[in-house]
């Protein structure tokens, strides 16, 4: 690949540093644009392989003319036509686009138990990800993919992908977005709050939700309750919160079914299997809540 494509990256966590270790041995990186935190992991991880590392705020717009591609990976901020006119930019979005565009497609993914999660490289333009399609991959969803999981996969596809599109550029042919498909699957950041369980929600609901935050959190007994693991069971269940009595593991009610918890966490204390958590309560007639 050439070392002579001149990249700006912006990017702020996990997924922008598997993205950046994808194509920092391939061509020239500029320099890495956070939003704010100088010292975030994703800054010292760029930092760490010799990256130099600017805040949005401090980003030289006379720097981005000199560039070949700006691109973009998880930045959580808007950028503006005034530096989307100063050269191209590509962003590497965590869906098989139109779906799910916004802030959080690969949760949402999850939340919503999706049976396949994609990523897209496109060109950005002023609109929230409808610019033109350069490439793009669907990837199964598995039972045991989590957040972190999923997130790492479509981040190193994502990459691989980006890496083919910047090295073949002049090959690509750019396609338009049908928006139409895409009215009813914009996605939102997401808060702490919306990770909390509704134990009236199905199992499914449940399950999914644990997966798409990991941990879903909730409470028991006055103490805050992290969930890393659960699956959905065929015991019926018509006492959401309730724990199933006469069983060696744990199992909650929900709306229509019980839940087996497998890893589960009492706040700032170890992550416990759902057994030995059970064997623990001393009163097993206090519900989740």
């Amino acid at each position: 690949m050439s070392q002579e494509i001149k990249i700006i990256f912006f990017g702020s966590d996990d997924f922008s540093s598997k993205v950046l270790l994808s194509i920092i041995s391939k061509f020239q990186i500029i320099c890495c644009v956070v939003k704010n935190n100088i010292d975030s992991d994703f800054a010292n991880f760029a930092r760490a392989r010799g990256i130099n590392v600017v805040t949005f705020k401090e980003l030289n717009k006379d720097i981005l003319k000199e560039s070949s591609f700006a691109v973009v990976a998880s930045f959580g901020k808007i950028i503006g036509e005034d530096l989307l006119n100063l050269t191209e930019f590509i962003n590497v979005h965590g869906s098989f686009l139109p779906q799910l565009r916004g802030a959080t497609p690969i949760q949402t993914s999850l939340l919503l138990g999706y049976k396949e999660a994609g990523v897209t490289i496109m060109k950005m333009s002023k609109g929230m990800d409808e610019g033109d399609i350069l490439k793009q991959e669907k990837l199964i969803i598995t039972d045991s993919d989590n957040y972190p999981v999923l997130r790492d996969r479509v981040a190193m596809i994502g990459g691989d992908l980006l890496v083919d599109v910047l090295g073949n550029i002049k090959d690509v042919i750019p396609k338009e977005q049908n928006s139409m498909s895409a009215t009813y699957c914009f996605t939102n950041d997401f808060s702490y709050e919306n990770a909390r369980i509704d134990w009236t929600d199905r199992a499914c609901d449940i399950k999914n939700k644990v997966m798409a935050f990991y941990p879903a959190w909730t409470m028991f007994d006055d103490d805050g309750i992290n969930i890393y693991e659960a699956e959905v069971s065929n015991i019926e269940s018509d006492l959401p919160g309730s724990i199933l009595p006469f069983s060696k593991d744990l199992y909650i009610g929900c709306a229509d079914f019980y839940i087996k918890v497998l890893k589960i966490q009492r706040f700032s204390k170890k992550i416990l299997q759902g057994v030995d958590f059970k064997n623990g309560i001393q009163n097993s007639d206090i519900r989740f809540i």
